[in-house]
């Protein structure tokens, strides 16, 4: 589920990025996807279109209000063990710490506090405190353009359901995000048991993100051309 409904416009994806601020030349590494809403050409924009939804569902561990170093008003959401989303720059507020939100509940207002060049809404996904490409979370891919907004709510849905998912086969691997190549190595969390049963807490694009016996979270490929490697069923 995209942060907008309708058509979302990335002004900055995640990486490194310069620009001017203040007569001030800024080269950074940018932490996130800075999203705005947008409309087809000479369509109106009206003031609802900038409110921002939950992508994920979860609960909302941080509310702050203020300059914040540049970060404005924010919210700060665990969807899973060890992953926190960021929405950064809001104008209001509408959860408090402590709650349960569900995928496409209005958290805010997308505004201009803090640090910004405009008004726009900054989405940031970190992994056990660490920044990653959030476009696994926020539906739209890493690059500046304008994408149709989605909808579409994962899979489970609600919240008095509880899904297992049984691994199939051998050297299946649990990742902070999800990638193409399943079977890389490269920033794998865990490999997981073949034969085993986890915990499964949403459903994105083919793949799963699954709780450890640990407590920690990652996603693991279902299943693709090659084959299937999870079992999801209905506990």
């Amino acid at each position: 589920m995209t942060p907008f409904a309708g058509i979302n416009r990335i002004t900055s994806p995640y990486g490194y990025r310069e620009y001017w601020y203040n007569g001030r030349l800024i080269k950074e590494q940018h932490k996130g996807q800075d999203i705005v809403p947008t409309q087809q050409a000479g369509q109106a924009l009206p003031e609802s279109a900038w409110d921002v939804r939950e992508v994920t569902g979860g609960t909302v561990t941080a509310v702050s209000t203020g300059y914040n170093g540049g970060r404005g008003n924010l919210v700060k959401i665990q969807t899973a063990p060890g992953v926190v989303e960021i929405y950064q720059h809001l104008k209001t507020i509408t959860v408090k710490v402590g709650q349960t939100v569900r995928q496409g509940d209005m958290i805010g207002v997308a505004g201009s506090t803090g640090q910004v060049t405009g008004r726009h809404l900054h989405f940031e996904v970190q992994v056990n405190g660490a920044a990653i490409e959030p476009s696994a979370w926020s539906d739209l891919p890493n690059k500046a353009a304008t994408y149709n907004g989605n909808d579409t709510l994962d899979h489970p849905a609600e919240d008095d359901k509880q899904y297992k998912a049984t691994v199939l086969v051998d050297g299946l691997r649990l990742r902070p995000y999800p990638e193409a190549d399943d079977f890389n190595a490269n920033d794998a969390i865990t490999t997981l048991v073949k034969g085993k049963v986890y915990d499964l807490k949403q459903t994105r694009n083919g793949w799963a993100f699954l709780l450890t016996d640990e407590g920690s979270g990652g996603w693991a490929c279902i299943e693709d051309s090659k084959g299937k490697y999870l079992d999801i069923k209905e506990a």
